[in-house]
């Protein structure tokens, strides 16, 4: 039994195709996206080791500071140094 061959309407393929591509164009998107999140990931991970380093630097300073001038307030403003 041979079947008869059938052909789609211009308007079907036409909604096809753009479905497709639509479908291309959101997974190119997506694709964007994932790429941005790896970059803000990324930059995230060092932001967050410059925070530590600048934690360990205060600290470190702090410690220094201590061991010189003894317990006390510094004022920022004139490097004034109040003992306690």
């Amino acid at each position: 039994m041979i079947m008869e061959k059938k052909v789609l309407t211009q308007e079907e393929k036409d909604q096809i195709s753009s479905l497709r591509n639509t479908q291309t164009d959101a997974i190119a998107t997506l694709g964007q996206i994932e790429y941005q999140i790896f970059i803000l990931e990324k930059n995230k991970k060092q932001i967050h080791q410059t925070l530590n380093e600048i934690e360990s630097q205060s600290q470190n300073l702090a410690e220094d500071l201590t061991k010189k001038y003894g317990d006390g307030v510094i004022d920022i403003e004139t490097g004034e140094f109040t003992p306690k």
